[in-house]
């Protein structure tokens, strides 16, 4: 699969990088991150077909290495982007607030739709957990 060759590829960078200014960070987190996380999502709750493209997303294995891209570049964010990074995602996977990651035009859907921890959750929700879980291990012990 193509996306998970340029994901692998990013991940391969990430993990030989030389020590990154906290700048670099946040690009990184920026740009990676909270793309992926809501071309992740948003197919899965807006079936249009603008987002027909992006289901793939939800692949196993795409999900596994953009979890790992997840781990990385959060364990590397400092103590107050790590607190942030955590209420934005616990908004979004647990308690089902509009988090400030998903554009405006999505936020209230994702929120209503996106439950990926109930028991009825349909495959493709419930994997989405596997970013969840990479995430939350990259904080520190402190956050």
């Amino acid at each position: 699969m193509y996306p998970r060759a340029i994901l692998s590829t990013l991940l391969y960078v990430l993990r030989e990088r030389p020590e990154s200014s906290q700048e670099d960070i946040r690009t990184y987190f920026a740009r990676l991150v909270v793309p992926l996380l809501t071309k992740t999502i948003i197919p899965i709750v807006d079936s249009s077909s603008e987002f027909e493209d992006f289901r793939i997303m939800t692949d196993d294995s795409i999900l596994d290495v953009t979890g790992r891209l997840f781990n990385i570049i959060i364990k590397s964010l400092d103590f107050e982007e790590q607190t942030n990074v955590s209420q934005q995602l616990i908004n979004i996977f647990v308690l089902g607030i509009p988090s400030d990651y998903i554009p405006k035009t999505h936020a209230e859907i994702v929120a209503r739709d996106f439950k990926p921890l109930q028991p009825t959750a349909s495959i493709e929700h419930a994997g989405c957990i596997i970013l969840f879980t990479y995430a939350l291990a990259g904080l520190r012990r402190e956050v």
